[in-house]
């Protein structure tokens, strides 16, 4: 955890994040890391997972048509890159009025 100095700025545009940093010439030393933490609403008729926006639909559809018709509102199917996230959307599915219906995931 930290602080941005004076003269750092931090500009969130659409889908990307642009940085700017003015060094104070005090250290000799190239390189930095950063963790953002960014949090999005949701549009209606969406939920919240984590950083993601869920949209689940109960029509019956093979995989292909599940992925287009994602891609049509400009979305896709959900993936899932570790295993907090899949417990995450376990947690979400179980608890809720979705526990015996099957989805595709991307």
């Amino acid at each position: 955890s930290g602080t941005l100095s004076f003269g750092s700025s931090i500009v969130a545009v659409e889908n990307h994040i642009d940085l700017t940093f003015t060094t104070d010439e005090t250290l000799s030393q190239s390189g930095f890391w950063i963790r953002l933490h960014g949090y999005s609403s949701c549009g209606r008729d969406e939920y919240s997972l984590g950083s993601k926006c869920l949209r689940l639909f109960t029509m019956k559809h093979s995989w292909t048509t599940a992925r287009e018709k994602c891609l049509s509102i400009g979305s896709r199917l959900l993936k899932l890159y570790d295993i907090v996230e899949e417990k995450k959307l376990l947690n979400f599915l179980t608890n809720g009025q979705y526990q015996d219906t099957q989805y595709w995931i991307g």
